[in-house]
């Protein structure tokens, strides 16, 4: 196998035994695992085979959607495009998939809210979670954790008052009150629903899994209180296409 013109001393087997091909067609590159002195090395290779960006890395993810792709090495770790240059500088200790533009990024102390181009949008020594119709919960830590909401700027639209906070699905989220009941609000904070219960889980498609109090099984709701399925369940997911995981 050749890449930069200079053979590379591993024979064809190497897509059967050492390639994982784990991106997409589209992007025609795959992340590739090479057997080293001093242990295994990622790049990767397109569709024929042949090695586009040698194996340099400690750890490779596949390319997503917007050209990047996160790479680690010497424990730093930033996020190349399909030429193998570095679009965010390995200066972070982790780097999580995109979501609508923007991921969030590691240092030792910090969660960070970046762009595609690497710019600090928001940083926190607490929580950010991923970006969801233009929104990410966020806490800034401390003895007590709060959640909130920033945007996709990294400006806080929600503050962090709430016990707990999902992600927006449909202009809505789920957010746990200080009372110790559960509220359904909307992008703004707006309180649309409040829910006197003793927990209430994420959205999915109109339905809210929920226990009347902790000792209850587990039933469902609507996004405005009513019970659609009694409580009967030892464990409720989310609805999702139709189907939520419970467990009898």
């Amino acid at each position: 196998m050749m890449w930069n013109g200079q053979i590379y001393g591993v024979l064809p087997n190497l897509l059967l035994e050492e390639v994982r091909g784990i991106g997409s067609i589209d992007r025609h590159l795959y992340t590739a695992i090479v057997n080293r002195i001093g242990g295994v090395r990622w790049g990767y290779i397109d569709k024929t085979g042949w090695m586009v960006i040698a194996p340099q890395y400690d750890w490779a993810n596949e390319f997503q959607q917007n050209g990047l792709a996160v790479v680690s090495k010497d424990d730093w770790t930033g996020a190349i495009d399909g030429s193998g240059q570095y679009v965010i500088l390995p200066r972070y200790r982790g780097i999580n998939d995109f979501y609508e533009g923007r991921a969030i990024a590691y240092t030792d102390h910090s969660a960070i809210l970046i762009d595609e181009q690497g710019n600090e949008l928001f940083k926190t020594k607490g929580y950010i979670g991923n970006m969801q119709e233009a929104r990410a919960v966020f806490s800034p830590g401390g003895e007590e954790w709060k959640y909130g909401y920033i945007d996709h700027m990294g400006n806080i639209v929600i503050p962090p008052i709430f016990k707990s906070a999902n992600h927006f699905v449909g202009g809505r989220a789920v957010v746990g009150v200080e009372d110790g009941t559960y509220a359904l609000i909307d992008p703004s904070g707006t309180i649309i629903t409040h829910f006197p219960y003793a927990y209430v889980g994420e959205l999915g498609e109109g339905l809210l899994p929920f226990k009347k109090t902790m000792e209850d099984k587990y039933g469902y709701i609507d996004t405005l209180g009513n019970v659609v399925i009694p409580p009967q369940f030892e464990g409720a997911g989310q609805f999702q296409n139709g189907r939520a995981v419970v467990t009898a």
